[in-house]
């Protein structure tokens, strides 16, 4: 076997090895953010009463990847990144809006 092979399969294994280790470090990452969209305007629209629009546009900036979708039916916010992460924050009178998996 040639030292290039043998190159080429050493770092194949690196890669294969360190795809579970940073699965484990970065999906946790995406909860929270997923999360904190969620949890953010849901307060905004029914504690704050402003429309969905205006509260997107105040966490845009941050969210970056963040797919923020309002469930206007369930009275809740949903969120999620690249289908890896999903959260959902729903309104409750009473308690406010309270972050469901």
């Amino acid at each position: 076997m040639s030292i290039l092979r043998k190159i080429n399969i050493a770092i194949g294994v690196l890669i294969a090895a360190s795809i579970p280790v940073v699965w484990l470090w970065v999906k946790p990452m995406m909860d929270v953010g997923t999360g904190y969209a969620a949890k953010q305007i849901c307060s905004c629209i029914y504690l704050g009463a402003r429309t969905f629009e205006d509260c997107h546009l105040d966490i845009l900036s941050d969210s970056g990847a963040i797919d923020v979708r309002w469930a206007e039916e369930h009275d809740g916010v949903e969120a999620s990144i690249l289908l890896i992460s999903d959260t959902a924050a729903y309104y409750h009178p009473g308690t406010g809006c309270t972050i469901e998996r």
